[in-house]
């Protein structure tokens, strides 16, 4: 199985440095309530410091943590900033992606569109879209840091777009 991410490919495309070898075989997580084995976990700060959840992330399976201090025991990726590294890893994933993507803005219906043209999509092959609406700087890096290597599949995303 091609793996996601390598520890090798996420320090050169972030920078950061591992504090040991590792794998990413699942996909990108930023809560360990959802987190499957082998996902990257990513260790965000907000009103609760992701850090204080990269123990339970192992505990569930994690292949590894992107944190900016390390924490415990696993293999972890250290970088300097956690969400500016998350947006390197989404840069680094669509370029290597073949995948062709889509769009949409506005104020209204956004969710609707996303699934209809995720149906079309489907029926002319692999496809991906937003299970959720993470309309944020958060959600768009963790989606496309997700994009498989070889991933040609369709991409839907919505989006809001603030007036102003």
């Amino acid at each position: 199985m091609t793996p996601l991410w390598t520890s090798d490919d996420m320090e050169l495309a972030t920078g950061g440095a591992a504090t040991a070898p590792f794998r990413v075989t699942g996909t990108v997580s930023i809560d360990t309530r959802t987190l499957v084995e082998g996902d990257l976990f990513v260790a965000l700060k907000d009103v609760r410091d992701g850090h204080d959840f990269v123990e339970a992330a192992f505990k569930a399976g994690a292949a590894g943590a992107l944190v900016s201090r390390k924490v415990g025991e696993g293999p972890q990726l250290v970088v300097d900033d956690v969400q500016g590294a998350l947006e390197q890893l989404g840069i680094a994933a669509r370029a290597r992606s073949g995948a062709h993507r889509t769009a949409i803005t506005g104020s209204a219906g956004k969710t609707s569109v996303k699934e209809m043209l995720a149906r079309i999509y489907r029926a002319l092959g692999p496809a991906h879209w937003s299970q959720k609406s993470f309309n944020n700087h958060w959600g768009r890096a963790a989606d496309a840091g997700a994009y498989a290597r070889s991933d040609r599949a369709r991409r839907v995303r919505d989006r809001h777009v603030d007036a102003g």
